[in-house]
């Protein structure tokens, strides 16, 4: 098997995306999180999707050259406009502004509207490990899962992590999807012809068709709690984000949500 070091994957990555028109520094953002996932076994969202990322730039369904901006804030908080950036652009900006407000004012909380996919969860939530706090990272999707005893798709996979420090130099890190399994984990069942993992679908039945198949419904009663509080659009009668954000063509972005607490205060 021919080994490949993650520099030469970045290289790549970044090379395929300059040439359909993302920024430098923007498909460098991108290339560093495909590697990573790749590098840390996560193969659904490394080079695997590399070729939707090109897509969408290349089709203009995302800005490979967009800057994300604040729309508002407070001591604490942050509203960002992703402006359609690639995902992991949008997904440092907000953990940037997270970190800072949280060595500010002990905690920062950031919700993003205008996003796109942004890779794997830990690649954010980890960027709190380095200042010594908590971090933790929230995003929607696309209506790929049915509910318990559905028969249509409803909600995303709704992906959540996070990352805490502890003694010793060492940290507890949590990165999953609120579905049975991860969407990615379809995919390369499917482009590897071999069945989905026992675990992950009822009955191990091939993925076939396109995505969310209605025989791998949550399970969980708690799963469906979580997903329905990364899902819900209208928390108060404020002029708080939707956390399912519409572009005049009606296709659903992804809305993102991050979050830093310095919990040095906190600690015995």
């Amino acid at each position: 098997m021919k080994r490949v070091v993650p520099s030469e994957i970045q290289r790549f990555c970044k090379d395929c995306l300059e040439v359909v028109g993302t920024s430098p520094p923007h498909a460098a953002s991108l290339a560093a999180v495909l590697a990573q996932a790749d590098q840390m076994g996560y193969f659904s969202h490394g080079l695997n999707r590399l070729a939707i990322y090109v897509q969408d730039v290349q089709l203009k369904l995302a800005d490979g050259a967009a800057v994300p901006s604040i729309i508002k804030e407070t001591t604490a908080t942050a509203w960002v406009d992703g402006k359609n950036a690639l995902g992991p652009v949008v997904g440092n900006f907000c953990m940037d502004v997270a970190i800072k407000k949280a060595k500010e004012c002990g905690i920062g909380w950031i919700v993003a509207k205008g996003s796109n996919q942004y890779g794997i969860g830990s690649w954010y939530s980890t960027q709190a490990l380095k200042h010594n706090m908590l971090g933790m990272v929230f995003s929607n999707a696309s209506p790929l899962v049915p509910p318990t005893r559905s028969e249509k798709n409803a909600m995303g996979t709704n992906p959540l992590s996070v990352a805490a420090p502890a003694m010793d130099g060492d940290s507890f890190v949590l990165d999953m999807a609120t579905s049975t399994t991860a969407v990615g984990v379809s995919e390369i069942s499917k482009k590897k012809k071999e069945k989905v993992p026992l675990q992950d679908m009822k009955d191990n039945y091939q993925p076939l068709g396109s995505f969310g198949s209605l025989s791998a419904p949550i399970r969980n009663l708690k799963l469906t709690h979580k997903k329905l509080s990364i899902e819900v659009k209208k928390t108060t009668q404020k002029k708080i984000p939707m956390a399912w954000a519409q572009v005049p063509d009606e296709k659903p972005k992804d809305t993102i949500a991050k979050l830093a607490w310095d919990i040095k205060d906190q600690m015995p």
